[in-house]
């Protein structure tokens, strides 16, 4: 279905747009986790998609990795529609069954990595993104984000600091 752990998509994947509760991103994060009701509600709040939007779910993602499991920084985000999961999820497919580093490139629309407590950096239309696989291949660990001539890359961090 997707040579990718639910642990991956659960930290750096959500979901632009309207959500259902059968669609792909539950169907691939519920095959190997018992997701919480109230978590789950959280998941498929809808998101905008606009830089407002993902940086501030971006953030909450970020507090709830830092409560639940001590996360410390820097926390990647990354929005995409379904049609992109999709694609995301097809360019998995010929990963070989060992542990290795390669890069996804399928466009993601917003990538978001809070870098501290008050600064992040947002990718807008990025070319895909450096990944690692775990031992059976699936992509469990996000490396970085792909830019190119395409993408806009820009950082926020409050005057004074």
């Amino acid at each position: 279905m997707c040579n990718c752990t639910s642990d991956f998509l659960v930290k750096h994947v959500r979901i632009l747009g309207q959500r259902r509760p059968d669609d792909l991103y539950n169907q691939l994060i519920e095959r190997d986790l018992e997701v919480p009701a109230e978590a789950m509600r959280i998941l498929n709040e809808k998101i905008d998609n606009t830089r407002e939007a993902v940086t501030h779910r971006a953030g909450i993602t970020l507090q709830a990795r830092v409560e639940e499991f001590d996360h410390q920084y820097p926390n990647t985000v990354m929005f995409m529609d379904l049609a992109t999961l999709q694609q995301f999820c097809a360019s998995l497919n010929p990963l070989q069954r060992h542990k290795r580093d390669f890069d996804c490139n399928v466009r993601i629309p917003w990538i978001v990595t809070w870098t501290g407590t008050n600064s992040y950096e947002v990718v807008q239309n990025a070319a895909g993104f450096a990944a690692s696989t775990n031992n059976e291949g699936f992509c469990n660990h996000y490396r970085q984000p792909l830019t190119d001539g395409q993408s806009n890359t820009s950082t926020w961090k409050p005057k004074g600091l």
